[in-house]
């Protein structure tokens, strides 16, 4: 075998990465979507497309239908932490993602979101202004439920999703 370039795998890509309890922005990806003076987000969810979207939003005061982003700096280096534990844990195919042990499986490139976004629930504050962006993670299908063979009879056949067998159980 000849000699080949190692190219680590984060180059070049604005990573969101997802934990138990938060969305970690890389620092290349706080200067992509200019979140450096961001300090709350909107998020929402959509499990048919497995897509997150996160709406920045400006202003210093909490408001009840926004998130914490918490900033860390070292040096020049500024990276953020959206605290959403109650959202990841709510969605089970978010938590899934969450909790796997393979941490190329939890992260995600952040990219610009073109499509409209829903209207506001009522719960939404009027003086919390949106920057008017917004930035998407979509997330790869992950077998979320398992059952052992035995009780295969038990899968709604109505189910949508990826399917797969192994070691004694069936995984969608």
């Amino acid at each position: 075998m000849g000699l080949e370039w190692y190219i680590p795998s984060n180059t070049g890509k604005n990573e969101v990465t997802v934990s138990s309890t938060s969305f970690k922005f890389a620092s290349d990806t706080v200067l992509m979507a200019s979140l450096q003076d961001i300090n709350w987000m909107r998020v929402a969810g959509d499990p048919d497309k497995r897509t997150i979207v996160f709406q920045p939003v400006l202003g210093m005061d909490k408001k009840i239908d926004l998130l914490k982003l918490q900033t860390e700096q070292k040096g020049k280096m500024i990276r953020k932490t959206l605290t959403a534990k109650g959202f990841i844990n709510r969605n089970s195919w978010i938590k899934k993602v969450a909790h796997s042990k393979e941490k190329r499986l939890k992260r995600f490139e952040l990219k610009k979101y073109e499509s409209t976004l829903p209207p506001l629930p009522a719960i939404a504050t009027s003086e919390s202004k949106s920057r008017g962006d917004a930035w998407y993670i979509r997330l790869m299908p992950t077998f979320e439920n398992s059952v052992l063979v035995d009780k295969i009879s038990s899968v709604n056949s109505s189910d949508k999703g990826i399917y797969r067998y192994g070691g004694g159980e069936f995984w969608q």
